[in-house]
């Protein structure tokens, strides 16, 4: 694209110019109503065969445990859901991360190198439990919560079956298709729980889905509130948010409620968590665009943030059949996908959302 620099298919060039291109920010501000097109073709059929973003329906297995499976439905990208009706590789890459224990590495104070996950040598074994143990069931729980997590929450899905509970998030256009896909995996969550030796049956009270725009800090409080009770310990707070830089717009909200949130969940913030941190996952798509939104977290002078090694984890990422194997050779997915953990800066931690800017602690 000649304004944003961006990588387009040429099917989606008209739509790119007309609706998405992040260079349109502030122009046509006279018009009455945005238009975006609409596919008449639907989702299924020969478009599924190129992309799993247009299959009706996405099943979704893991190579660190493989008796997590989820089959969650899909909307067209360019119907009332936009983006946020497909599931996108980067929330792929982030499930795997936590289905191979990314949970308690993002909590620990530790190099985030390495998660205790499968090797891929490890694959062909033949576990009773489908490669799930007990021992893996033993792990760190808190609250997971989600922003930005579209219609089909996948790592959410990881994070509620791994014992935590989730909270998910997106503007209120996307929830209903993110409810009818956690009513559809009530069981798939219910039997790993029993395969990992996790002794919680109370699915349906453990995934709460909830408006959370960007920025909105009464959502936010709203979002956080069950479980932010002094006088019950709620475990950690993890953000999960993948795929959400696209806009640049949103860049300074999206950080400020990242700063928010961690601040609510900090140890002796005033509630029950035990302290608090973000993974924030992307696909590179637009050097420009990615650049600004990590000089915003360089700009937030009370976060810190680190890119997590995920070269192993991307190993056992199980991507769809239409991502032939000739694809992932040609790829450097290690470049391709992003993966950073974001904490509050100790000196920064009693600081107020919006401090100035400054340097940020690596």
């Amino acid at each position: 694209c000649p304004a944003c620099g961006g990588v387009v298919s040429s099917s989606r060039r008209e739509a790119h110019e007309s609706a998405w291109c992040p260079a349109r920010v502030g122009q046509d501000e006279n018009d009455e109503e945005e238009v975006k097109p609409s596919s008449k073709a639907g989702l299924g059929g020969p478009r599924a065969l190129f992309s799993s973003l247009c299959e009706a329906e996405v099943v979704a297995t893991f190579g660190s445990l493989r008796c997590l499976r989820f089959s969650m439905v899909q909307q067209d990208m360019f119907g009332a859901a936009d983006t946020g009706g497909a599931l996108w590789y980067a929330d792929r890459v982030m499930a795997e991360y936590l289905a191979g224990g990314g949970l308690d590495a993002a909590t620990s104070s530790g190099v985030l190198a390495e998660v205790p996950g499968a090797r891929p040598d490890e694959l062909d074994r033949d576990d009773a439990a489908g490669g799930c143990t007990a021992e893996q069931g033993r792990r760190t729980r808190g609250l997971a919560l989600a922003l930005g997590c579209g219609g089909v929450p996948l790592s959410g899905f990881v994070a509620a079956a791994l014992g935590w509970k989730v909270v998910l998030t997106d503007l209120g256009i996307v929830l209903d298709q993110t409810r009818q896909n956690v009513r559809r995996n009530l069981d798939a969550v219910r039997s790993a729980r029993a395969a990992l030796g996790i002794d919680r049956d109370e699915v349906e009270d453990d995934i709460e889905v909830r408006e959370l725009p960007f920025g909105d800090e009464q959502a936010l409080d709203a979002a956080l509130s069950r479980w932010h009770a002094p006088s019950e310990e709620a475990g950690p707070l993890v953000l999960l948010c993948s795929d959400c830089i696209w806009k640049p717009e949103l860049h300074t909200i999206l950080v400020k409620t990242f700063v928010s949130a961690l601040q609510r969940g900090a140890s002796g913030g005033g509630g029950g968590f035990t302290g608090a941190c973000a993974l924030v996952s992307f696909q590179k798509r637009s050097p420009t665009n990615e650049a600004l939104f990590m000089k915003c977290l360089k700009e937030a002078e009370v976060l810190r943030f680190e890119r997590v090694d995920i070269a192993e984890v991307l190993q056992l990422v199980q991507w769809p059949s239409q991502v032939g194997a000739d694809t992932l050779r040609g790829c450097d997915l290690v470049n391709e996908f992003q993966l950073f953990r974001l904490t509050l800066a100790p000196a920064g931690a009693p600081a107020p959302v919006g401090a100035a800017a400054g340097a940020v602690a690596h």
